[in-house]
């Protein structure tokens, strides 16, 4: 019996070290820990479809892990192996808050992200194709936002500034035209450029005012007053620093355009204005600084004064040299007679002696 109890308690002795080396290699064993990354805008709702990447570098071998946001902007990992972790959220559009670096050797881990929305500008022009036109209502929207603006003078400018990125309908609209509208695509961070051209369903009649100076050279009259008269109406305008002016929304008709400018002689014609289309009428107006008191039609062909004068000093001067040869000829040959005359005299008193 005692050798029994001996041997029992031997076999205890080996039994216990045993059982305590294994509990304490189990104790050592690492657990594998997840990474939950919320997600959310600037109002704090939840985002859903984000990527979130869990990437993990050792001995220069990088191993990542991804998935996506649910719909309440939450995102769990598989169990992971205890490390350092870089953990970072992306999705077009947006920039995240933070990139984050965490260590799941004690447990689980949470992190937040909140995403800021990128935004881009637009700009533009919006015309006729040619004339700009100004106070169009300019929209950009799609179904989240919408933005509202007016084409300004003298280029019918528009512009957007913090435009959220997306695919949006940019239209202009304004009285007398037809609406024009196209899809465009904003660009986080950038400036794009679209022109929208809008057709008159008026008239409309443009031109230029040109101004002729003493050298005959023709330049733009800036500042001219331009009257249009015609069907039921009587519009005033001035002409701007190319000389242009233009006239909008003109019914049907034949209208008479008068145009005066300071120190030029005035100008005036009729043209015809016909709905969607725009009609042209240029003026040119000469100079009433060197103007005479008089005007001779047809006066050396289509010549102006200053080379008609060139002209008839020419011929005043032909006709003075051609007279002083007459009378110098005259002159000579009156010598020769009166010499001749004065031999015969000699020789007949000669023979009387």
């Amino acid at each position: 019996m005692n050798r029994f109890l001996a041997c029992a308690a031997a076999l205890m002795l080996i039994i216990l070290p045993l059982s305590a080396i294994a509990g304490a290699a189990s104790a050592a064993a690492p657990q594998n820990h997840t990474i939950t990354a919320y997600v959310v805008d600037d109002s704090g709702t939840g985002m859903m479809n984000v990527k979130i990447e869990i990437s993990n570098t050792t001995n220069y071998t990088t191993i990542t892990y991804y998935g996506y946001t649910g719909i309440n902007g939450s995102y769990t990992s598989d169990p992971l192996s205890p490390g350092n972790y870089s953990v970072t959220a992306s999705t077009q559009g947006y920039l995240a808050n933070a990139t984050y670096r965490v260590d799941t050797l004690s447990g689980n881990i949470t992190v937040r992200f909140t995403m800021t929305q990128l935004k881009g500008n637009i700009s533009g022009f919006v015309t006729t194709g040619r004339i700009p036109v100004i106070n169009a209502t300019v929209r950009l929207a799609n179904q989240l936002t919408s933005f509202q603006t007016l084409s300004t003078a003298p280029l019918g400018a528009y512009s957007f500034a913090d435009v959220p990125s997306g695919t949006y309908n940019l239209s202009a609209a304004r009285s007398g035209y037809l609406s024009a509208g196209i899809n465009v695509t904003v660009v986080s961070g950038g400036v794009e450029w679209f022109n929208l051209t809008l057709q008159p369903t008026l008239g409309i009649l443009t031109g230029v005012v040109n101004s002729v100076s003493q050298n005959g050279r023709n330049s733009p009259l800036s500042d001219a007053n331009v009257t249009l008269q015609g069907p039921g109406t009587v519009l005033h305008t001035k002409t701007n620093a190319q000389g242009v002016y233009y006239f909008t929304n003109l019914t049907q008709g034949t209208y008479t355009v008068s145009v005066q400018g300071g120190g030029y002689s005035p100008g005036q014609s009729s043209v015809l204005v016909t709905p969607a289309k725009t009609s042209y009428l240029n003026f040119t107006l000469p100079s009433l600084t060197r103007s005479t008191p008089f005007t001779i039609p047809g006066f050396i062909g289509n010549l102006d004064l200053d080379h008609s004068l060139v002209i008839v000093a020419l011929i005043i001067i032909l006709v003075a040299v051609s007279g002083t040869m007459v009378l110098l000829n005259k002159s000579y040959n009156w010598k020769e007679e009166r010499r001749v005359k004065q031999d015969e005299s000699e020789i007949e008193k000669r023979m009387n002696r």
